[in-house]
């Protein structure tokens, strides 16, 4: 019977095992995102994309940080990351060591997971169990104003969280087709 391990659940195939891969790819993002990224997104980008576990990830952070690599501020209820110039140089000499695929791979789906986590504080969302189904309560806000909401009765859990899903990657768009709808 094979062994179990772990630090290595969850990974796809080609996923970084070793700490000096992750840490490289922790550095590789931080360098190219456009947006300054939250710890919370790193650690779900990297366990929910297969890239590396989740605990593996977490003490590669902790190890960026404290060799000065690596600094953390907390804004807005988040832990914000930012390379200082020594994190920045060793990811410029180092990003190479990292397949292409991976590199882009991993920037594609953190900037997609970056708007897509914004998205969720901005509107709300609530799933509620009601009789045999589930209730989805959605709210497009703009400015702290909320500009329509919306409730839709789902056959299933999994029917709302896609419902919940889809809303979030484009809450602008359905706002825009509603009142579309009406104002023709």
């Amino acid at each position: 019977m094979p062994e179990y391990n772990t630090f290595f659940a969850g990974l796809e195939t080609g996923g970084l095992r070793s700490k000096e891969q992750i840490i490289l790819l922790i550095c590789y993002l931080l360098m190219r995102m456009k947006q300054t990224p939250s710890r919370e997104l790193v650690l779900r980008l990297m366990a929910e994309q297969g890239l590396a576990n989740y605990f593996n990830v977490a003490e590669a952070l902790e190890e960026l940080r404290e060799k000065g690599n690596l600094v953390t501020e907390e804004q807005e209820r988040e832990t914000r990351l930012w390379l200082t110039e020594k994190g920045r140089a060793a990811a410029q000499a180092l990003e190479q060591e990292l397949p292409l695929s991976i590199r882009e791979k991993a920037l594609e789906e953190a900037e997609r997971l970056q708007l897509f986590m914004q998205r969720e504080k901005e509107h709300r969302i609530s799933i509620t169990r009601q009789g045999e189904g589930y209730m989805v309560s959605l709210s497009v806000c703009s400015g702290g104003d909320t500009l329509l909401q919306l409730q839709l009765y789902a056959a299933d859990r999994e029917q709302a969280e896609l419902i919940e899903y889809k809303f979030i990657q484009n809450p602008s768009g359905m706002y825009q087709d509603i009142l579309q709808t009406f104002l023709q």
